[in-house]
């Protein structure tokens, strides 16, 4: 039999190598140290490329070793099972990572639901996905913004769609930039010494004309064809910015109980209300603006937000789109609609809920217990209102898929029904991956008990 040439055995003495493999498990365990100590949420850098690199380079190795020592006699099976047993864990993991499903589904009570929220799927770990409808018709791209995120670009219903930036924790701002053709925008700040909230006002706009202070209290920004102080406002909680010919300002507030008191205002100067103690001042002022909604990283942000980079017909728009909210635009002659939001996953199945039960510590609002009762239907299977019971360590396994009782959600009002909220989860590797364990455990057992006894006995 022809010798392989020197090259390739060369190859081949680095890929079976057992130092080479020793390296490699340091090298992991070293890493996954260093994530662990250093990220508070560390599960999502165990799918960076350079730690999937190095499990991939691990497995090739472990079963160049197999391949290369291995000499079919009894007193290797402890190495065969320990090897194949390793091996068996990474397919079972990496089944898990590439086709396993993670998500929740919210069912209200008296309410039917047929698919689930996705956040872990096909390798995502925290899966989002934009959606495009337009005239020529409708896409959607799905990444994860999980770090380390690598936002991509796509080509969705005849737009060129690129994801500038994620920020899972936004508050939402807004900027004005002077443009012919606008009404004017002022800048204004309300407030007091420890407290205040600054953002801009388009005049006479429905939406960007208005912002809630707090308190109940709104700020509003209105032109007016006379003296402002002439102008009579309705009686709403609310400080009415109003301006004149000339440009002359003003403000009236208005407690919502029949108090109304006007004062004069100009731009840098502050004037301190009559009916709360707040202060009002006008920042800025811009005689023809387009004012702009958008997002900042604040840790005090609720918000999960994108920055986009639209294109079509050679002309581009940079936009914001939050969670969960249908955007409306314009470019290069298509009108669009964008949305941001989790993936949605079809279950092949239905389950309504008949009843949700809440059980609180005694004295308090903290809930000790929930569970969930409906029916399952399933007309593949067979099934037509198959009852089930939710409650905690106590999930529905039905068809690959189990559901966990994860949460609640309060009645919207007075005398509404509440919701439950149910973890949604497929895991095709766990099964290969307790194989792979066990062959793991029963290898090292032959190897260190096992053997020597059998070889103390002269049974090898």
């Amino acid at each position: 039999m022809t010798a392989a040439p020197a090259p390739i055995r060369r190859v081949w003495g680095v890929l079976s190598s057992v130092w080479v493999g020793l390296f490699l498990l340091l090298n992991l365990a070293g890493l996954a140290l260093f994530i662990t100590v250093r990220y508070q949420g560390p599960e999502p850098y165990f799918l960076s490329p350079l730690y999937l690199t190095l499990l991939g380079a691990f497995g090739v190795n472990i079963g160049c070793v197999l391949a290369d020592r291995y000499r079919f006699r009894l007193t290797q099976l402890g190495f065969l099972m320990t090897h194949i047993g390793i091996l068996t864990c990474l397919a079972g993991g990496a089944m898990t990572h590439w086709s396993g499903e993670d998500g929740q589904v919210q069912i209200r009570e008296g309410e039917t639901s047929s698919s689930f929220l996705v956040d872990r799927t096909a390798g995502l770990y925290q899966a989002r996905q934009l959606e495009a409808v337009t005239s020529q018709g409708r896409g959607e791209i799905r990444f994860d913004v999980a770090p380390p995120a690598r936002l991509p670009a796509a080509t969705l219903a005849g737009l060129e769609v690129r994801l500038l930036e994620h920020l899972p924790h936004a508050l939402r701002v807004r900027t004005a930039e002077a443009a012919q053709g606008f009404p004017p925008a002022l800048r204004f700040r309300v407030g007091m010494n420890v407290a205040s909230v600054e953002d801009w006002l388009q005049a006479d706009d429905p939406a960007l004309g208005m912002r809630e202070v707090g308190n109940g209290l709104v700020a509003r920004y209105l032109s007016v064809p006379t003296e402002p102080a002439g102008i009579a406002v309705p009686d709403i909680k609310a400080l009415t910015f109003l301006e004149g010919p000339g440009g002359s300002l003003g403000f009236w507030e208005a407690n919502g109980k029949g108090g109304r008191v006007f004062h004069s205002l100009a731009v840098g100067q502050a004037a301190a209300c009559t009916l709360s103690p707040l202060k009002v001042s006008v920042l800025e002022r811009m005689p023809s603006a387009a004012v702009l909604e958008g997002f900042t990283a604040s840790a005090r942000g609720e918000e999960e937000a994108l920055r986009l980079m639209v294109s079509h017909g050679g002309a581009s728009r940079a936009l914001w789109a939050s969670w969960g909210e249908s955007v409306h635009l314009e470019v290069g002659g298509l009108a669009a609609f964008l949305r941001f939001g989790s993936p949605k996953r079809d279950l092949g199945f239905s389950l309504s809920l008949e009843d949700f039960r809440k059980e609180d510590y005694e004295g308090s609002a903290i809930p000790r217990s929930f569970e969930s009762l409906g029916t399952l239907d399933d007309p593949g299977a067979g099934l037509a209102r198959r009852p089930f019971h939710i409650r905690m360590n106590e999930p529905l396994i039905h068809r690959g898929w189990t559901f966990f009782q994860a949460a609640f959600s309060p009645a919207s009002a007075p005398g509404g029904k509440e919701a439950t909220v149910l973890q949604v989860s497929r895991d095709p590797g766990k099964t290969v991956v307790y194989t792979g364990a066990l062959l793991v455990v029963s290898g090292v057992v032959f190897m260190f008990y096992l053997k020597p006894w059998m070889g103390r006995k002269g049974l090898l």
